[in-house]
């Protein structure tokens, strides 16, 4: 295997900021609300931000008023 020199701060790499960026959620502003919890999650896969809902005692999470989303696994 032959080394090549680079300059300070650069070498061949597959991973990039966009990359990093694109695989990586954001979760913001966590408040515990009446039987539940609420937070915002960004999702670089679909450039959103989303308010979550998580209800005591069930497993379902919520966008909006009465929208049930699946379960996440």
């Amino acid at each position: 295997m032959s080394k090549t020199a680079v300059p300070y701060g650069s070498w061949p790499s597959e991973w990039s900021a966009e990359r990093a960026a694109a695989t990586s959620q954001d979760f913001a502003e966590l408040r515990a609300g009446h039987r539940g919890l609420f937070w915002i999650e960004y999702d670089p896969a679909d450039a959103h931000c989303t308010l979550r809902y998580w209800r005591v005692a069930t497993a379902a999470f919520c966008r909006g008023r009465d929208s049930l989303l699946p379960e996440r696994s």
